[in-house]
């Protein structure tokens, strides 16, 4: 935090949420298909099982980094945040903020102890 990188890493961090939501809603549609089977262009049928295992691969890859290094990584700013008088709290809120976002796609039954203290915490203290 406090630096000229920050506003740069907590946009990939958005971003990557974003892609997360994308990842789901391509996984949906390729094991559902559209609602009353309409077709929409540019997504796949629901027989490509190639493509449905390599999206749900991915999506694995990118919620294991949101939830290990980008998780540790706000965890820290906002240790860092709560230590520093002045400008702290601000650099705090950013990252309680973001730590909220990380779970944007978690279903609630997929929420762990950490996950739920992390989350509930930051609801807090915004």
């Amino acid at each position: 935090p406090d630096s000229a990188n920050e506003g740069l890493i907590l946009y990939l961090v958005r971003l990557a949420v974003r892609v997360e939501s994308y990842l789901l809603f391509l996984i949906d549609h390729a094991r559902q298909g559209s609602p009353a089977g309409a077709s929409v262009r540019g997504l796949l049928p629901p027989t490509e099982k190639q493509m449905l295992a390599t999206l749900e691969d991915l999506l694995a890859r990118l919620r294991r980094e949101l939830q290990t290094d980008t998780l540790r990584m706000l965890l820290t700013w906002v240790k860092w945040g709560t230590n520093q008088p002045e400008q702290g709290l601000l650099a705090a809120c950013r990252a309680h903020a973001h730590l909220v976002l990380l779970y944007k796609n978690v279903p609630p039954e997929d929420f762990e102890v950490q996950d739920m203290t992390v989350f509930i915490s930051s609801q807090i203290f915004l």
